[in-house]
Order: structure tokens, then sequence, then C-alpha cells
């Protein structure tokens, strides 16, 4: 929690530091472009023995107002802990921590979610 200062690219930074930390190797570490933004969506892979597939995200970005860290950095410096956790035992399914973006930004309408 002690790390959530900073503006919302200096959080992405963070939060991947913190995978790295983690022990998340770098081929394990990805991000996705998100059309309207500025800053990518993250991702950190778990690889599991089968096929099936276990998500969990939480979003990073603040707003202006705030440090946001109740509504948002609480779940996302989360992410990392939670992978360290689970890499110690072999798993059956593969996880995927997601690090979301902009999500103050699509919750106020300046930017577009597919499907939405």
């Amino acid at each position: 929690m002690g790390k959530y200062a900073g503006n919302n690219q200096q959080r992405e930074a963070t939060l991947k530091r913190m995978f790295v930390e983690a022990g998340c190797g770098g081929q394990h570490i990805s991000e996705q472009p998100v059309k309207g933004s500025k800053l990518p969506t993250s991702f950190a892979f778990l690889p599991g023995s089968f096929d099936k597939v276990i998500i969990v995200g939480a979003h990073f970005d603040r707003v202006s107002e705030g440090d946001g860290v109740v509504d948002n950095w609480s779940g996302a410096s989360l992410l990392p802990s939670l992978y360290e956790a689970v890499k110690i035992e072999p798993r059956k399914h593969t996880y995927i921590f997601i690090g979301f973006t902009d999500e103050e930004r699509a919750k106020s309408g300046r930017i577009s979610i597919p499907g939405k």
C-alpha cells in the first residue's frame, strides 16, 4: 500500500516492478494498449498444467482529486502478493493477473469500452 504515490504512469511502472519482485519473470509480464488511453493494461501470467484459466484483476489508476488508495491501489497492489503466494505450489490452472488502466476515465465516459 505504501507504494501508491505518483501519477498513473508511475503506478503502472510500480505495479510491473512489484510483479518482478514477486518472482514474475520478464517473459510472463506483458501489456496491451487501450484505445484512447496513454497507458496500457498490464498482465502477469502464472502458467498451470491445464488449459483452464483464473483471472484476477484490479485497476491502478487514480483521479486527479485524490490518491485513490482505497478504491484503486489497494486492489492493484495486492495482485503481486497473490502471484507470489500462488506460485509456490504446482497448479493446474493458469493464473492471469491484470492491472487495468483508466477505469476512472471509462467510468466517466472519457474512453470507450468495447461492447458497452
